[in-house]
């Protein structure tokens, strides 16, 4: 998630961003991508999720602990947990029930492009039992949230958020430290993270998501080919986009059209989000490529999002686009 960011391009410290794998909306994988393996003793997944919903790893807060699953977010900086029943949730933070909870009285609110909340600021004891690093339990920040709007997903099975982005985009500003800061100082890590996103595996299929959140230096697992791209501005985690193609033809748009008003690394959505000239560009490219290449052919409603391309079952749909 991206807190107030007008548009944005996908899902510090050095970091690390892999994608195994990028196709989520087909049925079957394709044979030639690589692919996570299962989870196994000598290669544990400790980020899970759905498609459109995100990656998730377990935390346990409070003394004694209680379990809840957090959204890993590079677009913003706190660590926040539900402290209220709310209707998309099976489960929340009770703070009367934990002996470490500390109130610090201060009121917090976080509004994204999607969503927003509002809770308490507090501290507890935090410990995140997947990941190989950060495994000691400290006293950490954290808000309770005690309201939200259009925040959580249905049936996404996380219960609140963590932050991976720089300390100035946590709320209230100066106020907090954010959980993986803390952790880095506090173990004596290197300020890196890695974070891969892995996708479906074939055993599980395409509804299960798998990937890993590393601390501290430590390798991928998933082997893709290594992109690297130097962080401009360290707030979110914003890059400089300097062209776009879609079928081996560049998008004739200046560079600096690209990031008005920035360009971010975003692991908390699974959307590809454009500035509304670049987005008319695009889909002008979309439009012309499939002029003539799709039979039959898709209704104009499509390009401008009012109607859905549905065909018959029987139907025989081909699809042409070429460089």
């Amino acid at each position: 998630m991206a807190l107030h960011v007008h548009w944005w391009l996908l899902g510090c410290h050095v970091v690390s961003f892999i994608a195994c794998i990028t196709i989520h909306s087909t049925s079957t994988l394709p044979p030639d991508l690589p692919t996570p393996s299962p989870p196994s003793s000598a290669h544990s997944w400790n980020l899970f999720g759905r498609p459109g919903d995100g990656y998730y790893t377990s935390v346990e807060v409070g003394t004694p602990s209680q379990k809840f699953n957090v959204l890993v977010d590079t677009g913003s900086s706190n660590f926040a947990i539900a402290a209220v029943m709310q209707k998309e949730l099976d489960s929340y933070f009770e703070a009367k029930n934990s002996s470490s909870f500390v109130d610090l009285e201060k009121e917090v609110e976080v509004g994204y492009t999607q969503g927003s909340w509002s809770g308490r600021l507090g501290k507890d004891v935090v410990l995140f039992p997947a990941l190989q690093a950060g495994t000691t339990p400290y006293l950490m920040d954290l808000v309770l949230i005690t309201s939200s709007h259009n925040f959580y997903v249905n049936n996404s099975q996380w219960q609140g958020i963590v932050g991976l982005a720089f300390p100035v985009l946590a709320k209230p500003q100066g106020a907090v430290q954010p959980w993986i800061d803390e952790v880095i100082l506090r173990d004596n890590l290197t300020n890196a993270f890695t974070l891969e996103l892995c996708g479906p595996s074939r055993e599980a299929g395409p509804s299960s998501h798998y990937g890993r959140l590393t601390l501290g230096s430590g390798s991928g697992s998933c082997s893709p080919v290594a992109v690297s791209c130097p962080i401009r501005r360290k707030w979110f985690y914003e890059v400089v986009v300097t062209a776009l193609s879609l079928q081996g033809k560049e998008v004739s748009i200046p560079c600096i059209k690209f990031n008005t008003d920035k360009t971010i690394v975003d692991s908390g959505t699974s959307n590809l989000r454009l500035p509304p000239e670049v987005f008319k560009a695009v889909m002008k490219e979309l439009k012309l490529q499939a002029s003539g290449g799709m039979n039959p052919p898709l209704p104009e409603g499509f390009w401008s999002g009012n109607e859905e391309a549905c065909w018959p079952e029987s139907s025989k749909v081909e699809v042409f686009l070429s460089q």
